[in-house]
């Protein structure tokens, strides 16, 4: 662990011993920042940036810090901070973490959780590196040639989770999520010379304009891509979710007069697997 680190840990550290745990992420955001600057570190907090899969632009985030950052002028490595409210890191931290450091062009990054009881390693505080860009590419990929272009149930199977892989489910929590998802879908679409465009339906009662119900994929031959985030309690299956969410969906294809589509269930907690469906 570099110098610059090893003052960040400290900073951490000292933010804990005087807050302790159970306040939100931004209590310990300001109060980190107020540590740099008082060690008279550099950093930038909650800066937007584009968010890129394969080197394209899927959406927008906000970053919790970076120290040293190139906007200041500082020469030295810049360092990505993720702050996490939670007793330890979980995989899905890591992987907002090196999404974040491919789209910002950062190397190196830390992810601190602090809802245990001290700062330590590796359980709140792990050191992340910006993956190989084999595996989690900045630079825009060339359409792959020859490829299918109508999508079957394997396909979109392999696709959805590819994306998944990439993201993780951390995502999910930002926003309107589930987009990251289905931009990346769509990435992976274009990139296998598959054509498809956004949809806009209004629903009517009595031909009056009462709802419009969008989908960000359909296909050219009318199929739609249905993209939605899943989650179940103890007492259900999977299974029983994502038919009922089918089912749910279908009222929108009878009214929007749509013939087939795909469900792409795209789950809320660790350990669970994106699913896909045809309707």
């Amino acid at each position: 662990m570099g110098k610059v680190e090893e003052v960040i840990k400290e900073a951490a550290v000292e933010v804990h011993s005087i807050l302790g745990s159970g306040y939100q992420e931004g209590v310990y955001e300001l109060a980190l920042a107020h540590e740099l600057r008082l060690r008279k570190i550099k950093y930038e907090r909650q800066k937007f940036f584009d968010v890129v899969y394969k080197g394209y632009y899927v959406g927008q985030a906000r970053t919790d810090i970076i120290v040293n950052p190139k906007s200041a002028g500082v020469k030295e490595e810049e360092i990505l901070l993720e702050l996490k409210k939670g007793k330890t890191i979980d995989d899905s931290h890591i992987k907002q973490a090196q999404v974040y450091l491919v789209s910002l062009n950062i190397l190196k990054g830390l992810v601190l959780a602090f809802g245990g009881e001290e700062i330590k390693i590796p359980d709140t505080m792990q050191s992340v590196q910006k993956p190989d860009l084999k595996l989690m590419t900045d630079e825009v990929l060339s359409l792959i040639k020859g490829k299918e272009k109508t999508p079957d149930l394997k396909l979109l199977t392999k696709i959805t989770d590819e994306v998944y892989d990439y993201f993780g489910s951390y995502f999910l929590n930002i926003g309107d999520g589930v987009q990251y998802y289905a931009k990346a879908i769509g990435v992976e679409l274009t990139l296998r010379g598959i054509k498809y465009h956004a949809i806009t339906g209004n629903i009517f009662y009595k031909k009056c304009v009462v709802a419009e119900h969008s989908y960000d994929i359909m296909l050219e031959d009318g199929t739609v891509l249905c993209v939605q985030q899943y989650s179940h309690k103890k007492k259900e299956t999977v299974e029983d979710v994502i038919n009922n969410a089918i089912e749910d969906e279908k009222k929108f294809f009878k009214l929007l007069g749509i013939k087939k589509g795909y469900y792409i269930g795209i789950p809320a907690e660790e350990g669970e697997r994106p699913v896909v469906k045809e309707m």
